[in-house]
Order: C-alpha cells, then sequence, then structure tokens
C-alpha cells in the first residue's frame, strides 16, 4: 500500500495531526491482523495461492491409512475409486473352444485405446483341464498361475493390493492371456480382464 505523506488533501495522509495518525495506525493494524502467521495453519486460516504456469515438479510422498508410503511422485500410485476419480470399469472377457493339447492358445486380449490410460485391477481364468496360465503385457510375460489335480479348475491374478492400486497402462498397451494344457481331450478355457480406464 502507497500512502502520501505529503497529501495536502486530507484524503490519504495531510499534516501530522492525531486524528490523520490514529487513522493510519487503524489501518496498518488492519493489514497486519489480514496477514497470517508463519507456519502451517487450518484451513479456514489459511491464504488461498496460486500456483505459478512454469511451477517445476513438486515432488510429493504418498501414503495408505496405516501410514505406510506407497510411492512418491517419481513413482506415481494411481488411486482408482469413484470417490477419487472419474473411471470406467473396463470388463473383457472371452473363451475359448476346443483347444488342443500342447498348444499355448490366446484367451483372452485388450489393447489400450488411444488417448486413454488404464489400471489393470485383476484378471479371472477358468477352464476344463488343468492348465498353465499366462498374463503378459506387449508379448513379456508378467505372471502366471497353475491349475492343478484336485484343485480348482480356476484362478485369479490380482494386480490390486493395500498398497498398490493396479499395474498402470498407457495407450497401445496390450494385456493378453495365454493358456497351455497338456491333458489328451480338447477342452474349453475362459479368461476375463478387469481395469478401471483413468483418463
Amino acid at each position: 500500500m502507497y500512502i502520501d505523506i505529503n497529501d495536502t488533501t486530507g484524503a490519504g495522509g495531510g499534516d501530522a495531526t492525531a486524528a490523520n495518525q490514529l487513522a493510519e495506525i487503524a489501518l496498518l493494524t488492519s493489514i497486519d491482523n489480514d496477514t497470517p502467521v508463519l507456519g502451517q495453519a487450518t484451513m479456514a486460516n489459511s491464504s488461498p495461492v496460486v500456483i505459478a504456469s512454469d511451477q517445476s515438479t513438486v515432488k510429493v510422498n504418498l501414503t495408505n491409512p496405516s501410514g505406510v508410503s506407497v510411492g512418491t511422485s517419481g513413482n506415481p500410485i494411481y488411486v482408482v475409486s469413484s470417490a477419487t476419480l472419474p473411471a470406467t470399469s473396463i470388463n473383457a472377457y472371452h473363451e475359448v473352444l476346443s483347444v488342443a493339447s500342447g498348444i499355448t492358445t490366446t484367451i483372452v486380449a485388450y489393447t489400450v485405446p488411444v488417448g486413454h490410460e488404464n489400471v489393470l485391477e485383476r484378471i479371472s481364468v477358468s477352464g476344463e483341464n488343468i492348465a498353465l496360465y499366462t498374463v503378459l503385457i506387449n508379448g513379456t510375460p508378467v505372471d502366471v498361475q497353475r491349475t492343478y489335480f484336485g484343485g480348482a479348475l480356476n484362478t485369479q491374478f490380482q494386480f490390486m493390493s493395500t498398497i498398490n492400486y493396479g499395474t498402470v497402462l498407457n495407450a497401445g498397451d496390450i494385456v493378453s492371456v495365454t493358456v497351455l494344457h497338456n491333458r489328451p481331450s480338447l477342452a474349453n478355457f475362459e479368461g476375463r480382464i478387469q481395469m478401471s480406464q483413468i483418463t
């Protein structure tokens, strides 16, 4: 604020009379009362700020409700929830029939559309024979599950946990699931890829 101490109009300063001094003191007190103290304060006692248009990256550390660190800005973690992000649920289901023994066969695959980013959450598979199931991202195996004699003929791949909200997939990334069985009879197999489209 600028105060003209040479102002003789009586509007902003004028002569150093007691009345003018009291007015200026009241004005300075008002400014002082509107300036928050240094340090952290509650929302109600904080001043709003605008981030600079050329602001450099600000490092943050994310923690889960238990206080365990789950990632930093250099290793992004995406929280996918209807309460936090406008995510669209993706369920890609497919089945293959009469799969022969000893032949690796793709059960289901999904390609992230152009302009989107997805978070892979889980994959479920099942079949009529015991088998080896493999999850691939862009052709690279990332997980394997087996079904076996005496056990269930279905299984799940989980990509979510208490500290990880899924595997981030970019536009053009391809998730696929293959099956390989060695039983003499033909068999049908099913697979479902579940993910959230966050952008």
